[in-house]
């Protein structure tokens, strides 16, 4: 099994045993980090992304997890989700 998978469901849980209590930047952090595991496991399944840290020049992961989310049905849609929930996790954890 993709080790980002259990990454992805661990995040999952969190999120929500944060939100029960009203935790809300940090529910936001392990929100953006599930959906983003998640697609890197893919990434990583379908060999778009690769192991450890970028080579000079490489994309970030976080940019190539957005094409890898782009190239699905609804893509664009789902894209953009995960953009905006960067922003709000950036927002939660910076601000």
């Amino acid at each position: 099994m993709n080790c980002f998978r259990n990454k992805s469901d661990e995040a999952w849980n969190a999120t929500w045993d944060l939100m029960s209590n009203s935790m809300f930047n940090s529910a936001a952090n392990r929100l953006y980090y599930s959906l983003f595991q998640a697609v890197y496991g893919l990434g990583i399944k379908n060999r778009r992304m690769s192991l450890g840290p970028n080579t000079r020049g490489e994309k970030s992961k976080h940019t190539q997890a957005y094409e890898i989310a782009r190239d699905y049905e609804t893509g664009e849609y789902h894209c953009r989700t995960l953009q905006k929930l960067k922003i709000q996790r950036e927002f939660a954890d910076y601000r």
